[in-house]
């Protein structure tokens, strides 16, 4: 019958299992993850890039920008603001790219699709939850994105 031992790692450091073998353990984190087509490696990977990088907004209008792809839009406004997802004509995301969004002011978030864009979202929810809820916009297609989350 054999035991179970339980031992620490660290990165790059060879520790005994059983005094006679041992083992490497590399630590090599994806520093760039690329979409992958199936949603649920895509956020598994959006998340893993810690720490995310924020783009802290304070008005009332935005507009989505290039730079924005796999980071969180912070939206912080006592009045109700708008978030504008533009045409891939004005600014061509990658199809897979996520966008964290986040209501952090008492100011509602209403997403907006320019023109020629298409949100599909459940029950064609637009606007986030309230103060402090989270969503995350997915691109599907050149002018087509997900809206999910803390949606209402």
């Amino acid at each position: 019958m054999s035991s179970v031992r339980k031992t620490n790692f660290t990165s790059n450091v060879k520790r005994p299992l059983d005094g006679t073998e041992w083992v490497s353990i590399q630590n090599t984190p994806e520093t760039n993850p690329t979409p992958t087509g199936t949603l649920t490696q895509d956020i598994a990977n959006l998340v893993a890039q810690t720490p995310v990088e924020v783009n802290a907004q304070t008005g009332t209008t935005y507009t989505l920008a290039l730079g924005d792809a796999g980071k969180i839009v912070d939206l912080n406004n006592a009045s109700a603001i708008t978030l504008t997802v533009p045409p891939y004509t004005d600014v061509d995301f990658e199809i897979g790219t996520l966008i964290g969004i986040v209501q952090s002011g008492a100011g509602a978030v209403t997403v907006a699709a320019g023109s020629g864009v298409t949100i599909n979202s459940l029950s064609s929810a637009l606007g986030l939850s309230g103060q402090y809820g989270v969503a995350t916009l997915r691109k599907t297609a050149a002018n087509t994105w997900h809206l999910f989350g803390g949606i209402q």
